[in-house]
């Protein structure tokens, strides 16, 4: 929706999208650079049920550019649909084969990966998919966006073990009723909810990724590679987090100070 030219990333890598011939359809975005440091891995599904693997460019670009292998559901450029479902399968083929990836002597991930590092995340029909995946041991973070079960699912709830982030565009959001009742219903893992007045469609097609760019970053890098500081943990942790004081957004945290 978004015809302009993509702006260069604003994080410390180089980022690029490939695609691989025995994962054929999904789209990667990762750092040009992989050797340095373990890169942590997130597996990710587009909103609208969409199997363009670009979709999302912007947004996923900008993350992969801060030190993200991204795996993307979607060829790029990808047409159709996949199924409205909570079945996560989607993701959790990314996670195997992006796993299998870092201890294949001759793939450019071999011993490149922290494969302890995993998040799932997913916009709208993307957030289903992750709330379907969320039971998956290897998962270190689940962040949905724009989302929520459209109908309460206990099993779900009960399988979740990973500290959760909720990012919903406000109540103009048509997520919005379903995030609120997940939030009330999520009872044993740390959950930071927090809600901008942008609509269900935020801000991924904005430069860069816009808002909702910033603070996916600012989770996983909390998350994913343990920052501290006030762009990793000082966002969400804490009465007077950044978020908290920022008065784009509304907060609200279960389980977590």
């Amino acid at each position: 929706s978004n015809p302009a030219p993509i702006a260069a990333a604003k994080g410390p890598l180089m980022p690029r999208i490939e695609t691989v011939a025995d994962l054929p359809e999904y789209t990667i975005f990762r750092p040009e650079q992989l050797a340095g440091a373990k890169r942590p891995i997130v597996v990710w599904a587009n909103g609208g049920c969409s199997k363009n693997g670009t979709l999302f460019a912007r947004f996923l670009l900008e993350i992969a550019s801060h030190g993200f292998v991204i795996v993307a559901y979607g060829t790029p450029n990808g047409s159709g649909m996949s199924a409205l479902t909570t079945n996560g399968e989607p993701q959790i083929k990314a996670m195997d084969w992006i796993v299998k990836e870092n201890e294949r002597p001759c793939s450019p991930y071999y011993q490149q990966l922290d494969t302890s590092k995993i998040a799932a995340m997913g916009q709208s029909c993307g957030g289903l998919m992750t709330l379907g995946a969320s039971a998956d041991a290897r998962l270190t973070t689940v962040v949905i966006w724009n989302s929520g079960l459209l109908e309460s699912d206990d099993k779900i709830y009960a399988g979740l073990h990973a500290p959760m982030a909720y990012f919903i565009g406000g109540p103009d959001d048509v997520a919005y009723p379903n995030a609120e009742s997940d939030f009330g219903k999520i009872g044993k893992v740390p959950v930071f909810y927090a809600n901008a007045p942008v609509g269900h469609l935020a801000t991924y097609t904005q430069e860069n990724g816009g808002e909702f760019a910033g603070v996916g970053i600012g989770w996983l890098k909390w998350q994913l590679y343990g920052d501290q500081t006030a762009t990793g943990k000082g966002m969400f942790s804490g009465a007077d987090c950044e978020l908290c004081k920022n008065s784009m957004w509304t907060i609200k945290k279960k389980n977590m100070d």
